[in-house]
């Protein structure tokens, strides 16, 4: 399963894309509005949750793609051992990166975690992905 933490474009390609790959593996979306939660759904997901929310069942890839630190931190909770975090920002601010100072390699990197960041991304990445 794979999950998503990001803005509405991103729920939209990332779930379109994911089920057109892996159609029987399930997608849950971490979003910080109800609105968005219930958009992630309607688009397909079979979860939808705050970003701190616990997934049903720990994730084997999340994709960030926001600018916040305490969603990455999250993330790597949520990881099952031999995961994948990749962070697809243009920049992470500065204002929460205080959180990171609480990683813990037991809960957040233990067991073969992977964090991954990949640079400058664009929609125009996307879209060409999920036309293959």
């Amino acid at each position: 399963m794979a999950a998503a933490c990001g803005h509405r474009f991103f729920y939209w390609r990332i779930v379109r894309m994911w089920r057109f790959l892996y159609p029987v593996s399930p997608v849950f979306v971490f979003a910080r509005s109800a609105g968005e939660r219930q958009l992630a759904r309607e688009l397909g997901a079979d979860w939808a949750g705050d970003s701190e929310a616990s997934p049903p069942e720990p994730c084997s890839a999340i994709i960030d793609t926001t600018p916040a630190w305490r969603p990455v931190l999250a993330a790597l909770e949520r990881l099952q051992p031999g995961g994948r975090l990749v962070i697809n920002a243009i920049r992470k601010e500065a204002g929460d990166r205080e959180v990171m100072a609480g990683l813990s390699y037991d809960r957040h990197l233990w067991m073969e975690k992977e964090l991954k960041s990949v640079a400058n991304v664009t929609r125009a990445d996307v879209q060409a992905d999920s036309r293959q």
